[in-house]
């Protein structure tokens, strides 16, 4: 079973809200995630949240850990360590998100199937692989990238050069590569996108490593204007507005 490791805070970006979606709150989003991902073997890394959110929490039947690092390198970093000191074996695949994800249902499985064709492997297709011009990915020519597509049971994937820091990997790779997650994360610093580029370019020594990612996605991160483009998911946002949602 996958274990997952959840960066939950109430913080905004350094007080700059990010553009949210209509109906939108980080709650609705870890409720979904409850419902795809089950409460077994969920870890909360709950970063400067406020009483009644470590209340709300607590009530779930997940473990949480408090911390109060104030940014999300920090808690990135907390989380891997955590993974770490909990692993039962380097062959265990972990799954580190974010607390702005919605999932569509038989996402464990589907990550899991992604592993056997990368050493990480993210359910988000982001758009901005599809995209030339201001917010796109540097590494992008005419909206699209040179890759290698894969076909699991489920899904389809592609060797994609980054991702946000919401990805699963197993216990081995997070023991080799904990020194790169550090050169770019923690101590206040968040660079997700020069982190992959490293790792998959390889501009540190060792095995360049393979990130794909599900094509479709059958995740987004809830941030306008990057919603992941898929006709289930925009179902799953519209029903953030839903009465009772």
């Amino acid at each position: 079973m996958m274990r997952c490791y959840l960066r939950f805070s109430d913080e905004t970006n350094r007080g700059r809200a990010k553009p949210r979606p209509e109906g939108f709150s980080k709650r609705k989003c870890f409720e979904n995630f409850l419902e795809v991902f089950g409460r077994r073997e969920v870890y909360v890394v709950a970063d400067c949240v406020k009483p009644d959110t470590e209340e709300w929490l607590a009530r779930l039947g997940v473990t949480v850990h408090v911390t109060k690092f104030g940014n999300g390198g920090d808690s990135f970093i907390h989380a891997i360590d955590l993974a770490l000191r909990t692993a039962t074996s380097d062959a265990e695949a972990v799954y580190l998100v974010e607390d702005d994800y919605l999932h569509l249902p038989r996402s464990a499985e589907i990550l899991e199937e992604g592993l056997e064709f990368g050493d990480y492997a993210t359910l988000y297709d982001h758009p901005d692989k599809y995209m030339d011009g201001p917010g796109a990915n540097r590494l992008i020519r005419g909206r699209s990238e040179v890759t290698r597509l894969y076909r699991s049971a489920s899904v389809h994937w592609k060797i994609t050069n980054s991702t946000t820091l919401s990805f699963a990997t197993r216990i081995a790779c997070l023991r080799a590569d904990y020194a790169t997650y550090l050169k770019f994360c923690g101590n206040g610093r968040s660079k997700d996108f020069a982190m992959w580029t490293a790792l998959c370019k390889r501009r540190l020594l060792g095995k360049p490593r393979r990130l794909v990612s599900s094509v479709p996605g059958r995740s987004t991160h809830v941030h306008l204007p990057w919603i992941a483009p898929n006709p289930e998911i925009d179902a799953l946002v519209d029903q953030l507005r839903e009465p009772g949602a």
